[in-house]
């Protein structure tokens, strides 16, 4: 957003109009960090904010936190929707799920130096289930090393990058609280996460 701001600026573009979408996009964007820490301090307490919602309104939630950074890296999102079913769910701690994959898929089509960077999201209902398919085109996970990336502290990110918490966090949110699964394969062009939540 920052940088958007002094782009504008550069170019002889920064009007009122662009000041104030900026300032709100990033107060929402703070608002929904200060939630986060909320949802991290509160990841182990037994009462658990359960609400109905729609899987397309999680997806939204998410991508109003990380689409700027995404795009800043010159990564294209396709959004499908194929079935928009209602859930009952957590939907913060199912938004930052999301989040991290996201995250995940963009340093990996950054760290792969991939040309046309993609990550699609595609949203389903089948066999009573809910389905969030997150795939990308960054060349895929090792076959050596896929089976652990959902273990704590496994990290395939540079020292001091990543601390493997990621993954292994967002496997408990989604099969342990949720009791829905959290799955990765390799596509012909990269990872594809898949998370199942039940109806």
């Amino acid at each position: 957003i920052l940088s958007g701001i002094e782009i504008s600026y550069k170019l002889d573009t920064l009007n009122e109009s662009v000041i104030s979408s900026s300032r709100e996009q990033g107060m929402r964007i703070i608002a929904q960090m200060s939630k986060t820490i909320d949802d991290f301090k509160n990841f182990f307490r037994a009462d658990k904010n359960y609400v109905t919602c729609t899987i397309s309104d999680v997806v939204d939630q998410a991508l109003s936190i990380i689409e700027p950074t995404i795009k800043s890296k010159g990564i294209i999102i396709n959004l499908y929707s194929l079935e928009n079913s209602k859930i009952y769910c957590l939907k913060n701690e199912l938004s930052q799920v999301i989040v991290n994959i996201l995250a995940n898929s963009m340093d990996a089509i950054v760290e792969n130096r991939i040309e046309n960077g993609e990550i699609s999201i595609s949203m389903e209902n089948k066999n009573n289930n809910s389905i969030i398919l997150i795939g990308d085109n960054a060349g895929g996970i090792n076959s050596d090393i896929i089976e652990k990336i959902f273990e704590p502290y496994f990290t395939t990110k540079e020292e001091n990058s990543g601390t493997g918490i990621g993954l292994y966090m967002s496997k408990i949110i989604i099969e342990k609280h949720m009791k829905g699964k959290l799955e990765v394969e390799n596509s012909l062009l990269g990872a594809s996460f898949k998370i199942s939540i039940p109806n």
